[in-house]
């Protein structure tokens, strides 16, 4: 296994995580930092972007946890995510206007 921290500012905020376990690769949260304005997301340059992506796992919803999801979505549609009903209600309502852009 191999685990690989795309929050490369450190501390609170970005918060994604690329697992590698043989051939399965797992997103588990895609985050914005709150105080980064001008950086891209993590999640859409490499070592990320050149692989392929099985699943997405949101840990719950904070925007420091899902922020970067559409984005994430948008440049793999077909990849299933995973996370609790009650999240699904509040990230549909949080980032609307974010997926729909």
């Amino acid at each position: 296994m191999k685990l690989t921290d795309l929050n490369r500012d450190g501390g609170i905020g970005a918060n994604s995580l690329f697992v590698q376990i043989g051939d399965l690769n797992v997103l588990v949260d895609c985050g914005l930092h709150p105080k980064r304005v001008d950086a891209q997301p993590r999640q859409t340059s490499p070592p990320f972007a050149e692989k392929n992506l099985d699943l997405i796992i949101i840990t719950h919803c904070h925007m420091d946890h899902i922020g970067s999801l559409p984005v994430v979505m948008r440049a793999f549609p077909d990849t299933p995510v995973i996370m609790t009903v009650s999240s699904r209600m509040l990230i549909e309502r949080m980032l609307h206007n974010s997926a729909m852009s």
